[in-house]
């Protein structure tokens, strides 16, 4: 396999360990939300029309940024962490396409021909 195609398996490898550690930061937040808050779980996971226990990610979103139940230090450090996860998956995907860029300039303008 060429530098290229190595650099390209690099950076794919990267990105499955940065989803998992995302989904394991993140994990945390539902699992004590519906343990210690059942009301506040509910509205987060139910949607128009349908009861709790969906996935309504516009409203985690929001509850993740806002400052609701920010008295118990357990959700602000678990919201903390899922943003730490979230941020972590978006700087690597700005890396990579970055990086991903850089080789493709590399690839068409400076491979010596054979």
């Amino acid at each position: 396999m060429d530098a290229p195609g190595m650099v390209i398996l690099a950076l794919f490898i990267g990105w499955g360990i940065v989803i998992l550690y995302s989904a394991f930061l993140g994990r945390g937040l539902p699992k004590y939300v519906f343990s210690n808050h059942y009301d506040r779980w509910c509205y987060l996971t139910s949607g128009p029309g349908w009861g709790p226990g969906g996935v309504n990610s516009i409203r985690w979103l929001r509850y993740i940024f806002s400052d609701q139940d920010n008295d118990d230090p357990q959700i602000i450090a678990l919201k903390s962490a899922t943003k730490r996860g979230m941020f972590c998956v978006f700087g690597y995907f700005a890396f990579m396409l970055l990086l991903m860029l850089m080789v493709v300039v590399f690839v068409v303008f400076f491979q010596t021909p054979e």
